[in-house]
């Protein structure tokens, strides 16, 4: 690790706390992360959720197709944003088997019926999706639409895959999360923020 000089004692604090152990830190990028764990993803299967172009699904998807895995499932809300993701990896690693699986975060009965209707099993997989400062809403099940997500859909779907055996004996599950958390607790007594404005 090389050693630089910091400007004050709370970036220092910051950066020791964001810091891994294989030298990872805040300036790190999906490519270093695949390059050093490439053999323990090749021949894997994959699944990320919230693939588009431009965000952190489809970044994720297209580093990680550069280690080979066998198999990318690109999970989106509509198979067009997860289409020129797909077009890439396919252009620059044909070897790489590409599935486009339609998920709605938003809906309950969406997220149970793409996790039931996926094909195989999964060594990997990347929950990824999510929203944040949007005007307010509420999900089909009337869930407030952030909560509903980021963080019942995925916990909905990440339990059907599990309950269904989709996920293989050994797998991963990763949950991208944000320093959004410290901007507010979950209001246990009012998750759909019924009881007032204030959103």
């Amino acid at each position: 690790m090389v050693s630089t000089k910091i400007p004050n004692p709370t970036q220092a604090t910051n950066r020791a706390i964001i810091e891994s152990p294989h030298g990872f830190g805040h300036e790190t990028d999906a490519k270093e992360v695949v390059s050093k764990f490439a053999s323990l993803i090749a021949g894997k299967t994959i699944l990320v959720t919230g693939v588009a172009l431009g965000g952190l699904g489809g970044e994720t998807s297209i580093a990680l197709a550069a280690a080979l895995p066998a198999r990318l499932i690109l999970a989106a809300r509509s198979a067009s944003r997860a289409m020129p993701i797909s077009s890439q990896i396919a252009s620059c690693y044909p070897s790489v088997k590409i599935t486009i699986l339609e998920i709605d975060l938003s809906s309950l009965a969406s997220v149970r019926k793409a996790a039931k209707e996926l094909e195989g099993g999964i060594d990997v997989l990347i929950n990824n999706a999510g929203m944040m400062a949007t005007p307010y809403g509420k999900t089909e099940d009337g869930f407030e639409l952030q909560f509903g997500i980021n963080h019942l859909g995925p916990f909905v779907f990440t339990n059907t895959l599990l309950r269904e055996g989709k996920i293989k004996e050994g797998g991963r599950v990763v949950n991208v999360s944000s320093d959004g958390h410290r901007l507010g607790d979950i209001r246990w007594n009012d998750p759909g923020f019924n009881s007032d404005a204030h959103h």
